[in-house]
């Protein structure tokens, strides 16, 4: 495996006698309106016929690239190293397992050894897994020095309107709007009649493919927008009063009077009280963070809850109104305003984010579904005008072929993985792991962006006494545990491996410390102590 290494102008009229109503001009027939109606559907339909036909030219293009990967059945079978067969099946015969289905495919590369498969070319939901094909395809077709633009800008006139527009920036954090106020205050702005934000870049849906499978206003559910920021988030976090009966003290990042909290929690004695519930309400711009449930005393670290806002756009374009306040812009109209900033504006500041490649990063090592469907979103091609869900998700299934995933062998809703809606066998998911590791165009930030075992993100605290390092991606739903990756031997020798657990009703603590294990037996046998 080869290293791993986006003026006023005052329009006068002269004065004129007003017209005689009979030579005012008439209203349009009915037959008129109808002609107007019948252009603009046939222009409609000539754009779709466009999109159309663009998209099979782009269709026929990368077919040509993809070979011949056969039927999705035309898979080898699996046998294995024996000796690594025992070691595994025992682990597999754990009461953790009873009722789950397993599906597992682990092989040495480059010699391509296969060292242990079970139900290899069966499909199964992966969970976040499905993050290795998004964040391969980001960087394949977005390029890993993509950058986004968030931009403010102004209207002319004394008291102009300012403007915010959003590009899809999934890296956005409230100092990068702050940073734009203030930059907006040094530019001369002291006075905005308004406050008007311009997400236009995304179309209106914000909820990604499958997430209305569950109403939750958990944070791990996000909605997405073309200026959300900090993930679309917000963090509350309570800590115990002064006495038992006393409101928790609460603090919510970012910091923003756009957030207020209804804190009906309460402060008791002990160790353990009533789990905490929180909800999220819109209200006009601001939002409404609903807190019940039971702080302990002893809890000296507090509790945190972390939430997803309703309209990440909006909820920006508040923040960003309020910082302008701070930063000495008088604003007369606190509410923002969805509009267009494309006509009768001028740039004001502009915040470039980091390279795309610290977003893949970010949502490899952490598993950050609002990153993985922000990228979903920004893959649609220009054709689109709007970026879309669709679109992005028609990129990222014709994407897959060129990293010999046979198209119409897999099942492919989102991208970050969320409820069970993706289907993937392990034999898919270990090619795609190797085509991706060798692609010389991204191979060696792919394999960057995966966390390290006992170091980095979801596997910080995983197979840290293990000798050998592990790059791998977690997930995890109510009935899902997958872990699927690499494990070093030597300079260029790897074992890639998928672990896929699917019906499992045991703790996702106890499926996690049997993967380890698993994941040890093909290292152990990597030092040689198996054959």
């Amino acid at each position: 495996m080869k290293a791993p290494s986006l003026i006023l102008y005052a329009i006068v009229a002269l004065a004129a006698p007003p017209r005689p109503a009979a030579q005012e001009a008439l209203p349009p027939l009915p037959i008129e309106e109808e002609e107007q109606r019948e252009e603009k559907q046939e222009e409609k339909q000539e754009e779709k016929q466009e999109e159309k036909q663009e998209e099979k030219q782009e269709e026929k293009q990368e077919e040509a690239q993809v070979p011949d990967l056969g039927p999705c059945d035309a898979l080898i079978p699996f046998p294995g190293v024996p000796a690594v067969i025992r070691r595994v099946d025992e682990l597999l015969a754990s009461d953790h397992l009873k009722g789950a289905t397993v599906g597992i495919l682990a092989v040495a590369y480059p010699e391509g050894t296969v060292l242990y498969a079970r139900n290899a070319n069966q499909r199964f939901s992966p969970a976040s897994v499905t993050k290795i094909f998004t964040a391969a395809v980001a960087l394949k077709r977005l390029g890993r020095d993509r950058r986004f633009e968030t931009r403010a800008l102004v209207s002319e006139g004394e008291c102009p309107a300012v403007c915010l527009q959003g590009t899809g920036d999934p890296g956005l954090q409230p100092d990068d709007v702050r940073h734009l106020a203030t930059a907006v205050r040094r530019g001369g702005t002291r006075c905005a009649s308004r406050i008007v934000y311009d997400a236009s870049a995304f179309d209106d849906d914000p909820l990604a493919p499958g997430f209305e499978t569950k109403d939750t206003d958990a944070n791990w559910r996000p909605r997405v927008g073309a200026l959300a920021m900090a993930d679309a988030a917000v963090t509350v976090t309570l800590k115990p009063g002064t006495f038992a009966g006393a409101a928790p003290a609460v603090s919510v990042s970012p910091e923003s009077s756009c957030f207020i909290v209804a804190n009906r929690a309460l402060t008791v004695e002990g160790s353990a009280g009533k789990e905490i519930a929180a909800s999220v309400e819109a209200k006009e711009e601001k939002v409404v963070l609903h807190i019940t449930g039971e702080v302990p005393m002893k809890s000296t670290a507090g509790v945190v809850v972390k939430l997803a806002v309703k309209d990440p756009d909006l909820t920006t374009a508040c923040y960003f109104g309020e910082q302008l306040s701070k930063a000495g812009v008088r604003v007369t109209e606190a509410r923002p305003k969805a509009g267009s900033c494309r006509d009768g504006y001028r740039p004001a500041a502009t915040e470039t984010s980091d390279p795309l490649v610290a977003d893949v990063k970010r949502m490899q090592e952490w598993s950050r579904n609002f990153v993985a469907e922000q990228l979903l979103k920004l893959l649609s091609p220009e054709r689109c005008k709007q970026a879309s869900f669709r679109c992005g998700a028609k990129v990222l299934r014709r994407t897959l072929p060129l990293f010999h995933v046979p198209a119409g062998c897999f099942k492919l809703t989102n991208a970050s993985g969320l409820f069970n809606v993706n289907e993937f066998t392990p034999a898919q998911v270990v090619r795609f792991l190797v085509e991706g590791a060798n692609r010389g165009d991204i191979a060696a930030d792919y394999v960057d962006s995966f966390a390290v075992s006992g170091r980095t993100g979801t596997m910080k605290e995983r197979l840290r006494n293990m000798d050998r390092r592990v790059r791998a991606k977690t997930g995890t739903l109510d009935d899902v545990s997958s872990l699927a990756g690499y494990v070093h031997r030597s300079e260029g020798r790897t074992i890639v491996f998928a672990i896929l657990f699917n019906k499992a009703t045991a703790s996702a603590e106890r499926l996690r410390t049997l993967q380890d294990r698993i994941v040890g037996v093909f290292g152990t046998w990597a030092e040689g102590k198996l054959r």
